[in-house]
């Protein structure tokens, strides 16, 4: 084997015990751990959790009284009879061109019309 010297020895033993006593200092610095059930809260003190919120029913949320709001108003587009395409009032295509109609826009779609690439991008 190898041989170690006394000093070395003696120099680790007090190298250990000197773990130990900090470790346990340090240990004893701290408050105990709360008992099993009881969480800690940052700003409350120490106690059981508090109940979970009641739960929603399943189901359609609950119905309000009164009359039901009015259906919102349709969207409006200009379409040229002969074109393909509905457009906004402010797109650059049909801004001064004589003939347009204004439809709503679910009428627009039914007759064939598609939207402008340019003013329906945004």
């Amino acid at each position: 084997m190898f041989a170690v010297k006394k000093s070395t020895l003696v120099f680790l033993s007090m190298a250990v015990l000197a773990v130990l006593l900090f470790g346990a200092a340090v240990a004893s610095a701290y408050p105990p751990p709360p008992p099993p059930g009881y969480g800690y809260r940052p700003h409350h003190h120490y106690g059981p959790p508090p109940p979970p919120p009641p739960r929603r029913p399943y189901g359609p949320p609950p119905r309000h009284y009164g009359p039901p709001p009015p259906p919102p108003p349709p969207q409006m587009v200009w379409v040229m009879p002969e074109g393909q395409a509905y457009h906004h009032h402010w797109c650059k295509f049909v801004q001064g061109l004589p003939g347009l109609m204004r439809i709503p826009r679910h009428e627009a779609r039914r007759r064939g019309y598609r939207h402008c690439r340019t003013c329906f991008r945004y």
